[in-house]
């Protein structure tokens, strides 16, 4: 409506021969005289009440319609600045967009935003659930909002309870039958597992909850390859703690995808060769055996140890195992309301 009423009143005074009056304060504040759209019949421009300090110039003859022409180029402008206003609103519209995950972490931390993970303190961004825990001590378990050293955020499940809490899930079984030697942590879990001291194993249900949960310092082949999928016989002297007690021993944790008989302390050996396996027979074995191990691959010890998590058989078909280290492998069979779980802090 402004533009027509500035080619308007232009218009209707070179047809009247009337005078377009020109404001010049007005013109002051926007970089020149700017046409004062109104007409004059009697030769005298009177600013109206428009909160400029009034006073006008007449125009006349060449200059009127010189004036009628720059309300024009001026219209022009106008609508030149509109659709450049139009698409710088759409484009922060845009970034608004991409950027509404991180407001409703902000504005909501304790609200779970799909199942991989998540959490988010409101006055410092945390790069782990333990930063996530002292940031915001009452925060409950679930899925958090958490932020790489990069900057790009990502989602895991945080454990605020267990021993104290700000454990963040690093993996997590998604099947009971995997057949996998490449099992590896979570997507963009690598960052926080360098940033923590300990490591947590246990078998978790369908909702996290924990049985046969035990920590241990992590040791250095953890921070490059996951238990799962560490070449052959892995062998580390830890001392671990059992959650439910506080019971602590310094034993050996075995992990790696290679073959072996039954029980923890069984002989681990290189990939069998069979016709259905030409490159090599992988079973796989996480568990805590009992006293020392002469070099792998050959060492063998008397038994497990207690009840701490025996991951078994998740490199061959048909043969996934939750038990104890002091069982036999095929004691308890993996099931969706008990699998092995890894978590960090």
């Amino acid at each position: 409506m402004f533009a027509l009423r500035v080619l308007f009143l232009g218009w209707l005074a070179v047809q009247t021969k009337s005078q377009l009056c020109m404001d010049d304060d007005f013109g002051v504040l926007f970089g020149g005289p700017q046409p004062y759209f109104k007409v004059s019949r009697n030769g005298t421009c009177q600013c109206p009440n428009n909160g400029f300090a009034g006073r006008g110039t007449l125009l006349t003859g060449l200059d009127q319609t010189s004036a009628v022409k720059n309300v024009e180029a001026y219209v022009s402008a106008l609508h030149a600045s509109i659709a450049s206003t139009k698409a710088m609103i759409q484009t922060l519209t845009a970034v608004a967009a991409s950027q509404q995950p991180l407001i409703d972490a902000l504005l909501n931390p304790d609200t779970a935003l799909s199942p991989a993970s998540s959490g988010l303190a409101l006055s410092q961004p945390s790069t782990t659930c333990l930063a996530l825990k002292i940031a915001t001590p009452g925060l409950a378990s679930g899925i958090k909002t958490l932020f790489s050293p990069s900057g790009n955020l990502a989602q895991f499940y945080c454990d605020m309870s267990t021993d104290t809490g700000g454990w963040t899930q690093v993996w997590k079984a998604a099947s009971t039958d995997y057949a996998s030697s490449t099992l590896d942590y979570f997507p963009g879990s690598r960052s926080i597992i360098a940033a923590s001291t300990y490591m947590m194993f246990a078998f978790a249900d369908a909702n996290n909850v924990l049985t046969q949960a035990w920590k241990f310092p992590i040791p250095p082949a953890f921070m490059l390859y996951a238990p799962m999928s560490i070449e052959w016989c892995n062998y580390n002297v830890i001392n671990a703690t059992r959650i439910s007690d506080g019971h602590t021993t310094t034993q050996i944790l075995r992990a790696g995808y290679a073959s072996f008989g039954g029980p923890c302390d069984d002989s681990c050996t290189a990939p069998r060769i069979h016709p259905s396996y030409p490159t090599g027979y992988y079973w796989g074995a996480i568990c805590l055996k009992s006293t020392t191990v002469v070099a792998p691959p050959t060492g063998t010890t008397p038994q497990g140890y207690l009840d701490f998590p025996y991951y078994s058989g998740f490199a061959v078909a048909g043969y996934e195992n939750c038990a104890r280290s002091d069982q036999t492998y095929s004691a308890t069979s993996c099931t969706t309301s008990r699998l092995f779980t890894i978590f960090v802090r």
